[in-house]
């Protein structure tokens, strides 16, 4: 099955929307997060026992802490089963954070920290809602897109989602 890129709401953001701590930014710092992080290199917590919401992965992150692998082979051991993460929701928009995290820049082919084309090519599928940064949703629809996308994947309780803020 060839998966797509889905960019939902298209975006040309520039600069960031809130003060940015570029390479010190603590929210993309997963070692400043106070508790464990649910996956190695990334700052991270399991919402449900299917979705996990963290910050935005990078390039570097990606090589360094092998989050495909990570994303692939995930182990829970409290239910003693294996749930892969299939799919990410990126409420990034593109060209927003350009000086964030370790990587301190935009790749240059999808305007995020990393190519979404690399998850999906490892059959984890990407889908892009471009969430302008510390707001609120102004359309209900905007937030059922989320939800329907979210919920036809978490039919199988073998899936998890990881929401990238």
């Amino acid at each position: 099955m060839i998966k797509q890129l889905t960019q939902i709401q298209a975006a040309d953001i520039t600069k960031n929307n809130c003060s940015c701590g570029g390479k010190k930014c603590k929210k993309e710092d997963w070692l400043q997060q106070t508790k464990p992080p649910f996956i190695l290199g990334l700052n991270s917590s399991k919402i449900t026992n299917n979705i996990i919401a963290s910050q935005r992965p990078s390039s570097c992150l990606i090589v360094h802490y092998s989050l495909i692998k990570q994303f692939k082979l995930y182990y829970n051991i409290i239910y003693f089963h294996s749930k892969q993460i299939v799919l990410i929701i990126n409420l990034q928009r593109s060209g927003e954070h350009p000086n964030c995290g370790p990587q301190n820049f935009l790749e240059p082919s999808s305007g995020f920290p990393y190519v979404p084309e690399d998850f999906i090519i490892e059959d984890i599928d990407c889908k892009v809602f471009g969430w302008m940064d510390i707001t609120a949703a102004t359309a209900i629809e905007f937030v059922l897109k989320i939800v329907k996308v979210m919920s036809s994947v978490l039919q199988d309780a073998n899936n998890k989602v990881n929401i990238s803020l």
